[in-house]
């Protein structure tokens, strides 16, 4: 059984005030928390599917930060080629160029869905930031987000999956839209989901408004919120990840640390 280095309460409350969670994993694995505190350098390289969604961000995030949207989508990946797409991006740098490759199909899916997107909505995106991320000191932790489109009034989500309207992608939203608020930068009103990971995709199947969603969202990331920063916590003190449970799922063959935990 391996065992961290005993804390003094003083560092240990010290610790505390430097954790900081992501919108994205708030109500997540209680293991995964235990991992990510004490056997952080362990951690797998990311799996394909993360892989490919980061491929596909990048990508977007240089055609709208463009000065041509048209040019860069004829042309996605010139001037971006392994590794230097995914260089500098955490554990991404880390992906062989046998999993890039991998990738390349999935991803022109994604883009040819994201011109389809873009050349068909009404939303103007002359003014919307592009992949901002925001900070929030909230009981002792640091809580950041990172958005892939907002501006005052909008905020706008890129998932590779195809169409749907799951919790957790109502939960992100919402959590993006709170945060938001307790910044005092923007009081959002309006949430769109565009799907890009279905073949042949019809402008119905890529933009959704989850507007309607968002008390359900909020609700749900505020009190997942709390039982996160409580996992954390609790998760300093322990030895031993079995003594949190297992939250076994279809996640945890993307998990970084899927080697090192009996879930699966």
């Amino acid at each position: 059984m391996k065992t961290v280095p005993i804390l003094r309460k003083s560092q240990l409350l010290s610790k505390r005030m430097d954790i900081t969670i992501h919108v994205t994993s708030v109500g997540g694995c209680e293991r995964q928390v235990y991992h990510k505190l004490h056997e952080r350098d362990e951690q797998l390289p990311s799996h394909f599917t993360a892989v490919r969604g980061t491929m596909a961000h990048t990508l977007i995030e240089r055609c709208i930060k463009g000065n041509d949207i048209k040019a860069s989508l004829d042309k996605p990946f010139e001037d971006i080629t392994y590794p230097k797409l995914l260089g500098g991006r955490g554990d991404n740098s880390k992906i062989t160029e046998r999993i890039y490759n991998k990738a390349l199909p999935f991803v022109d899916t994604y883009m040819k869905n994201f011109e389809t997107w873009i050349s068909n909505t009404d939303i103007d995106l002359s003014d919307m930031l592009s992949e901002q991320k925001h900070e929030l000191n909230y009981r002792g932790i640091k809580l950041s987000g990172t958005m892939d489109l907002h501006d005052d009034n909008m905020i706008i989500d890129f998932k590779t999956g195809k169409k749907t309207s799951n919790k957790e992608h109502i939960q992100q939203l919402g959590g993006y839209v709170w945060m938001l608020k307790e910044l005092d930068i923007a009081n959002i009103e309006t949430v769109k989901m565009v799907y890009l990971g279905k073949e042949d995709s019809q402008m119905k199947d890529i933009e959704v408004d989850l507007t309607g969603k968002l008390p359900e969202g909020k609700g749900m990331f505020i009190g997942n919120l709390h039982k996160t920063i409580e996992t954390y916590r609790k998760a300093y003190d322990l030895t031993d990840k079995y003594e949190l449970p297992c939250k076994f799922g279809f996640m945890c063959g993307l998990c970084g640390w899927r080697h090192r935990c009996s879930g699966i």
